[in-house]
């Protein structure tokens, strides 16, 4: 079985949004009107890739810039 790959690239979402006051992904939902499905696996990093329209909605949302996002751990 092959060793699975660290996560090079995070995502910084739940971080951002609760220095903004968001507690859960329910409000990230709500403020972000987006599916339920979706704030969830934000918040929680579970992603494998990101739209430019998702990462510009988040931008909008959390009042960041896009490089905000992500943390990068070599």
């Amino acid at each position: 079985m092959p060793k699975k790959q660290p996560k090079l690239v995070t995502l910084r979402v739940r971080e951002l949004a609760e220095a903004k006051g968001l507690k859960n992904p329910y409000a990230l939902m709500k403020v972000m009107k987006l599916p339920p499905t979706t704030p969830y696996r934000l918040w929680e990093g579970n992603v494998s890739s990101i739209r430019l329209e998702m990462i510009a909605s988040l931008c909008r949302a959390l009042e960041c810039e896009p490089g905000d996002l992500f943390r990068y751990a070599p």
